[in-house]
């Protein structure tokens, strides 16, 4: 079993790669030492130059002489993924910045808000609206999340999601999560051990932990692919669960729509669909 995931994990990371050439051809705004701009695509980086197509030709400029390099949309504005420090569900090691955060809602019922409290620690917090559960049978949950490491293109943090689920007992995950990429094209990776807290009793840590592969890229100028991939380790674990989906998004809202696969059950079941929803504030 562990085989099989590990083979479709392996798939999935290859699809996303096959993306790679799309991605970069998104237009770009490339501003350049002395106030010159360039728009066009990127076709070629190297490590002193970059190779750039616009209407008038190929342009190659040094990459000492660029300020900065940003996706445009139709109307010449740069558009930016407003979720990129999550990606369907599990946090990436990117760091929500101070004063900013968004909220989000999971299959219409599992709302939460999540806020920079600087720019290295955020803290989501949030509650269920389950119709016909009371509130003090509802799920309340929180996860506060440190960045400690992040550059441009790498970022490492820890955190753990704590869900109390009534009568004094909760369960969550301590976890540790390392992405590798820009925002439009990044792997992650993480680790993390469950735990149960019963009323009265300490906290009990799951022996094995729990492994998550995922990434995401973009497809287009409102528009990428996301995943993440979950190895429950440990004896008698037999089912797996992947998710795979499109996140369709604008300046401050993101749509995430995708499939939900138990690798166990693939074959015998239908994919549980996914949906949540994202909107960025400052």
């Amino acid at each position: 079993m562990k085989k099989n995931l590990l083979i479709i994990v392996s798939f999935l990371l290859f699809v996303s790669s096959l993306y790679a050439e799309e991605v970069e051809d998104l237009q770009k705004r490339i501003e350049l030492r002395g106030g010159s701009v360039l728009n066009g695509h990127i076709i070629r980086e190297e490590e002193d130059k970059i190779t750039i197509r616009t209407l008038d030709g190929e342009i190659v400029v040094k990459r000492d002489s660029v300020i900065s390099i940003q996706a445009l949309d139709e109307t010449n504005e740069i558009i930016s993924d407003p979720k990129s420090t999550r990606l369907l569900f599990s946090p990436t090691g990117r760091a929500l910045k101070k004063g900013s955060g968004y909220f989000t809602d999971f299959y219409v019922f599992l709302p939460s808000i999540s806020y920079g409290i600087n720019d290295r620690f955020s803290f989501m917090a949030g509650m269920s609206v389950v119709p016909g559960i009371g509130v003090g049978d509802q799920l309340k949950y929180f996860a506060p999340r440190y960045t400690f490491l992040e550059s441009k293109n790498s970022a490492s943090a820890v955190g753990f999601l704590n869900v109390f689920v009534g009568g004094g007992n909760a369960a969550g995950i301590v976890y540790g999560t390392h992405t590798i990429g820009r925002p439009d094209k990044s792997f992650t990776a993480a680790v993390g051990w469950g735990y149960l807290k019963e009323e009265s009793k300490d906290y009990d840590f799951h022996q094995y932990p729990i492994v998550m592969l995922g990434g995401n890229i973009r497809l287009g100028k409102h528009t990428a692919f996301v995943t993440e991939n979950w190895l429950i380790t440990g004896e008698n674990i037999k089912n797996y669960p992947f998710v795979a989906g499109l996140r369709f998004f604008s300046k401050q809202i993101a749509v995430d729509v995708g499939a939900m696969y138990i690798v166990d059950l693939i074959g015998n079941s239908l994919p549980i669909p996914w949906l949540s929803f994202a909107y960025h504030f400052d």
